[in-house]
């Protein structure tokens, strides 16, 4: 598809973590409506931004041998966190194959 030969052009072979800021930079790169429609997805529910940029925290922890704050983390917040995870992917597979 034209978008993924765009984005590889504008960005290989930069590497990014994926926080909500930039999910929504590269799907503007594919393509500007996937952008705008992550965008309106993450404005339906506040804590969807939170839970996406949690996760990226945890994973930059981890990878950088540093203790996790765990300080409110529980097995509900990390099963929602993770749920948000699996919505993302599906809205972003959605568009893709739109």
């Amino acid at each position: 598809r034209p978008e993924v030969s765009r984005y590889i052009k504008e960005t290989w072979p930069i590497s990014r973590n994926m926080n909500t800021d930039n999910i929504k930079d590269i799907l503007n790169q594919f393509n500007t409506n996937w952008s705008e429609e992550f965008f309106n997805w993450l404005s339906q529910d506040d804590i969807r931004k939170s839970n996406i940029n949690s996760i990226v925290s945890w994973r930059n922890r981890i990878a950088h041998g540093q203790e996790s704050n765990t300080t409110g983390v529980t097995l509900v917040s990390v099963r929602n966190a993770f749920s948000t995870i699996s919505d993302l992917v599906s809205l972003i597979d959605d568009m893709v194959k739109s």
